[in-house]
């Protein structure tokens, strides 16, 4: 089992971002131990060597060696209730001749008589539950025989009410919200409808709500011509009605009885409703229909840096810790990967005195037959002459004393330029140098090769996060630069 360290991508788009704004050059090694500084900006790889695979958990993340704590995972985690519901019914008390009753010595909960046939089922589920941190010999040692006939009726109250377990598919039950208003025959307001139906809906139904109003009323004055119409014949028709009406008694003796039987029919299901009577039924269930949907089985996983050390396995989170501080003390393996991750984002990384360093641009000298403007011309004139000193001290040189802003921002811009050229180095000290020829720059004819493949392994790292595993973390920009009285060239130290 081995693991791997691997910036936030979102870090390190801002990490990148701050590099070629500020024109800085900063040591790989300090930006490693900025990304190292906190775990949110960075994530962890795990991945096995040979057959073994690990048990990622598609509900919370958590990760596991084997089958037996992913199980444990399932009942310590709340997404169990989307799978089980626990129904509480009634059931008789066991029957027997019960002289006392064993008591856990430290939750106090009443385990059973010791000659009940299922007192060491209780012992064991009561251990998994709550005391899986302890041996289970240990935890029998620590359970109490209560002699007390108060005791034994405690018991049996408890006996006679019974949990069981109704399978939902891994489905939560969806809340039901009511408007209280709706049953006293109040107005409910468009917009507090539950559905979120909106006023347009609520005009609409209305104005239906007012045609079938109209309407009812014609309805009305037509049945009541109909009836005055009608009155004539009622009493010539009143002896002919009275054994329909008879038979129409006895049919309506029928409906309950026809009600009452579509009751029946629709209890049924009810009745042949599955229930799982213990937890042992549970887990077993849930093994054989839902262990592969929750539970990855992959040789490689993918968890954030500040991830919760409930949701790994003991082992994988001794070895986070062991990674992230060897790599704190000495970040090689961590160096090239971000290398990699920063080649691939425009930013140069290069050896320049024996030291890894990123910055805007690779180191070029100035070319002896370039042709530059008074300012440019007159910032290299002095870098040549004070290459090694301070920002600072290159502004009290050139700069006049009452500059206003506008010119001062063209001195800050020009600057930059001859920075992004690679013709100096603004390191993260906020000292200047002028390239020198063999500091830093490329060999001649592998330039093409070596871009194609630093894209490559780029390409690669990144590809083997997944997006919808890694959560984004974004490394401050204030952390690597901070803001100067200019736009583009800070004093400051990173």
């Amino acid at each position: 089992m081995s693991a791997q360290i691997l910036p936030v991508e979102e870090g390190l788009d801002s990490l990148a971002k701050e590099i070629l704004a500020a024109g800085r050059t900063y040591p790989v090694f300090d930006l490693a131990k900025l990304v190292l500084g906190a775990r949110e900006r960075f994530n962890v790889g795990f991945k096995c060597g040979g057959e073994q695979k690990l048990y990622r958990c598609r509900k919370d993340g958590s990760v596991w060696l084997d089958k037996e704590e992913a199980m444990q995972a399932f009942w310590g985690g709340e997404w169990r209730k989307e799978f089980y519901e626990e129904v509480i019914v009634a059931t008789d008390p066991p029957k027997g001749n019960f002289q006392g009753v064993a008591k856990c010595g430290m939750s106090g909960e009443y385990l059973g008589p010791p000659n009940y046939h299922g007192y060491q089922i209780a012992i064991v589920e009561m251990h998994r539950d709550r005391f899986a941190h302890m041996d289970l010999d240990a935890y029998k040692r620590k359970i109490q025989v209560v002699r007390d006939e108060e005791a034994v009726n405690a018991w049996m109250e408890k006996m006679s009410t019974r949990a069981r377990y109704r399978p939902t598919g891994g489905k939560a039950p969806e809340a039901v919200v009511e408007d209280p208003r709706a049953e006293d025959g109040a107005e409910v307001p468009a917009g507090d409808v539950a559905d979120g139906a909106t006023a347009e809906v609520a005009a609409e139904a209305e104005e239906a709500a007012v045609v079938e109003e109209g309407a009812a009323a014609e309805d009305a004055v037509a049945e009541e011509a109909a009836l005055e119409e009608a009155a004539a014949l009622e009493e010539a028709a009143a002896l002919e009605e009275v054994p329909a009406a008879e038979g129409e008694a006895v049919e309506g003796e029928d409906a309950p009885t026809e009600d009452a039987a579509a009751e029946v029919v629709a209890a049924a299901p009810a009745a042949d409703e599955v229930l799982l009577d213990d937890l042992r039924e549970v887990e077993r269930h849930f093994l054989e229909h839902h262990f592969a949907e929750v539970f990855q089985h992959t040789p490689k996983v993918w968890v954030p840096g500040g991830v919760q050390g409930y949701l790994l396995s003991p082992g994988l989170l001794t070895l986070l810790r062991q990674t992230v501080a060897e790599e704190r003390r000495y970040p090689g393996r961590l160096t090239p990967m971000l290398c990699r991750q920063l080649s691939g984002r425009h930013v140069a990384v290069f050896k320049w005195r024996k030291k890894l360093k990123a910055g805007p641009a690779r180191p070029h000298t100035v070319p002896e037959d370039i042709v530059l403007a008074d300012r440019p011309r007159l910032l290299l004139e002095w870098l040549k002459e004070s290459s090694g000193k301070n920002l600072e001290q290159l502004w009290k040189d050139l700069l006049p004393e009452n500059v206003e802003p506008a010119q001062k921002h063209l001195w800050y811009h020009d600057l930059h330029w001859i920075l992004n050229q690679g013709y100096a180095l603004l390191l993260s000290d906020s000292t200047l140098h002028l390239a020198r020829k063999g500091e830093g720059e490329e060999k001649p004819g592998k330039k093409g090769a070596a871009k194609g493949a630093g894209d490559a392994v780029t390409a690669a790292a990144v590809a083997e996060v997944p997006a919808a595993e890694v959560p984004a973390a974004e490394v401050s920009a204030a952390e690597v630069s901070k803001e100067p009285e200019a736009p583009d060239i800070e004093e400051k130290e990173a």
